[in-house]
């Protein structure tokens, strides 16, 4: 915290807010082996959501940062973003595989998340019906083939949507004050 789209008015110090978990790692990953462990970063929906520009110029400042940090990176295709699909993706298959569901035979049969993020909502279950082409993925592990539902719903994570709740209790209370009823009192 906070998210790389925190910096969306200062994009050139995005890299330098990694520095902390690079530090982290540093302390897991034996010295002699940093130069030859490879990072990525994977931006999801709040850099989805800054603009063009603005993400470009933060995925350069992290550049600039995991290229000076010893470790193994390359800009080319180890500072990406995300698209809602493959966010969710990645989250069903973390889940799954900590369940030990993925391969064949399975402990349990896979379960279904709901990924709710600061930006986005995410959606994924497994599906024995035909789904359009546009939600539908087809994994496979070992010899276990999953076909799963994914929906990423841009806009709809907890804090969009708690800015739009306040922006539209206060354009429907006026501009004092504003009481939340969702909230206790005091």
């Amino acid at each position: 915290k906070p998210g790389l789209s925190a910096y969306k008015n200062a994009p050139s110090t995005a890299g330098s807010s990694l520095r902390p978990l690079l530090d982290h790692a540093r302390k897991f990953v034996p010295s002699e082996a940093i130069a030859t462990t490879p990072v990525f970063l994977m931006a999801t929906a709040g850099l989805r959501m800054v603009g063009e520009a603005v993400k470009d110029e933060i995925l350069a400042s992290v550049c600039t940062e995991l290229i000076a940090s010893g470790f193994s990176f390359s800009c080319a295709g180890g500072a990406t973003l995300l698209g809602g699909a493959d966010e969710g993706l990645y989250g069903w298959v973390t889940v799954n595989y900590l369940l030990n569901s993925l391969y064949s035979p399975p402990e349990q049969p896979p379960v279904g998340t709901i990924d709710l993020g600061g930006g986005s909502v995410q959606i994924v279950f497994g599906s024995d019906k035909a789904i359009s082409s546009d939600t539908s993925k087809s994994l496979t592990f070992g010899a276990a083939t999953h076909n799963v539902y994914v929906k990423s719903h841009l806009g709809f994570g907890l804090d969009e949507a708690r800015k739009a709740f306040l922006t539209n209790l206060r354009e429907k209370r006026g501009s004092s004050p504003v009481s939340n009823p969702c909230m206790p009192r005091g």
